[in-house]
């Protein structure tokens, strides 16, 4: 199997009103799941995690970016990888997107 450099990042808006307690991004191996650890500087087993944690904050409508570290990742098998964007909050909204980009290192 081939190596990969793995990139992404994960952006969040939130309402004028919203309370955001946590903003969390990753590249995960499991559809919906965001990966346990924060590992954003050393990623494990071809997953990685970042985030931003707030206490409760009222940040305005703002947006708020995470960018994934670049990483290289070798699978024993064809393996997908899922960019997962997770934010806890309460009150009005908190929209999230992001871009995941995938590079054979042959």
């Amino acid at each position: 199997n081939s190596t990969w450099r793995i990139a992404g990042m994960v952006g969040f808006e939130a309402g004028a009103t919203t309370t955001v307690t946590a903003m969390r991004g990753g590249v995960s191996l499991t559809s919906a799941t965001i990966p346990n650890a924060d590992t954003l500087a050393v990623p494990t087993s071809g997953e990685v995690r970042g985030q931003i944690g707030l206490s409760g904050v009222v940040i305005g409508a703002s947006i708020n970016t995470i960018t994934l570290v670049s990483y290289e990742f070798r699978p024993i098998v064809d393996t997908m990888v899922y960019l997962i964007a997770q934010g806890t909050f309460g009150v009005s909204t908190l929209t999230a997107w992001g871009s995941l980009r995938v590079t054979s290192m042959v």
